[in-house]
């Protein structure tokens, strides 16, 4: 759940992040969601996972929700935004 701390400089790759930008798209259009949020909110869902975080225990959720919440709040008193995340109340 933290970064890790790389001994070269090829270490600092913590992996790729695939998002399907025409899913989430569609998937905003029928629900409404701005498109642009959602995106940056998915992103801050992949990184907690290739930072080691998962979900597939109620206590693993709630240990993702609170990293998701944490990157996000910082984002949005950066950005002015009001992000949430996806996660929410859903495990």
């Amino acid at each position: 759940g933290e970064l890790p701390r790389p001994r070269c400089r090829d270490e600092y790759n913590l992996g790729d992040i695939f998002l399907g930008v025409e899913y989430i798209h569609q998937q905003c259009r029928v629900s409404g969601e701005d498109f642009d949020s959602v995106l940056v909110v998915t992103a801050a869902h992949g990184l907690c996972h290739l930072l080691g975080y998962q979900h597939n225990t109620k206590p693993e959720w709630q240990q993702m929700y609170e990293k998701e919440v944490e990157i996000l709040e910082e984002l949005n008193q950066l950005t002015g935004a009001s992000l949430q995340p996806l996660t929410a109340g859903l495990f």
